[in-house]
């Protein structure tokens, strides 16, 4: 059952602090580090701001690997307002449950579907696309219907359609949001009382072009060169206070 957390007036803003601090500590706890990081990047649309982008350089020119986090205080974050929400979002938990039911059906009476060459079955892929199961399908629909109604127009379904780097998380205070009820393809973290990340959905691997690996990390550039630009017009004109 998802919670919000007790937030006193005024502490919206620590807590998404909170919450970036716990992403920051989350990746610097990795084995390989980012090798660049910035804070309130825009995205494909620029309008679309995320709290934290981080990259990855490939060695030898493999590429860029990145990973973004939208930190959440509240629950209402995730999603615009709206009367039926929640409705809309019981609907979906419940149809995710029974697409899980499907899924395994199908696993069991289509094994043509599993993907070649992998060892272990927790590896295994499954073209669940080309099931005949067209109860499947049909559920899988009015799931993607329901998903648009409540997330049409976000920020979460702006970067899902277009996204600029491999990995999309979602942040929130433990418990607030539970992983059926985000947006596919987004993986979610939750912080602990502690501070510490919980994993608590993977999140999808994203396929991403060359050229927006190369606008990603022109975002992050770009990010930190305005960072720096007003630290310094704030530091000039703080000893330009202190000379009068």
């Amino acid at each position: 059952m998802s919670k919000e957390p007790i937030i006193k007036a005024g502490g919206k803003v620590t807590l998404r602090l909170e919450l970036r601090k716990a992403v920051l500590d989350w990746l610097w706890a990795l084995r390989t580090r980012p090798d660049g990081l910035a804070f309130d990047v825009g995205m494909y649309r620029k309008t679309d701001h995320v709290d934290i982008a981080a990259a990855w350089l490939g060695r030898g020119g493999a590429g860029v690997s990145g990973r973004i986090f939208i930190c959440c205080p509240e629950r209402k974050d995730c999603w615009p307002l709206c009367s039926v929400e929640e409705s809309i979002m019981a609907e979906i938990v419940s149809l995710k449950e029974e697409r899980e039911k499907m899924e395994a059906h199908i696993r069991a009476t289509e094994p043509g579907l599993r993907e070649e060459g992998l060892l272990f079955d927790e590896l295994a892929m499954w073209d669940y696309a080309h099931s005949v199961n067209q109860d499947y399908h049909d559920l899988c629909a009015r799931l993607a219907s329901m998903e648009n109604m409540l997330y049409n127009g976000t920020c979460l379904q702006h970067i899902k359609e277009h996204p600029l780097c491999n990995r999309l998380y979602v942040v929130v205070p433990e418990g607030v949001l539970q992983a059926a009820e985000l947006l596919d393809g987004w993986g979610l973290l939750w912080m602990k009382a502690d501070g510490s990340l919980r994993e608590m959905r993977e999140a999808k691997r994203h396929t991403v072009p060359l050229v927006d690996e190369m606008l990603f990390l022109k975002r992050i550039m770009n990010c930190n060169a305005l960072a720096r630009k007003a630290f310094l017009e704030l530091k000039v004109s703080s000893n330009k206070e202190k000379g009068k």
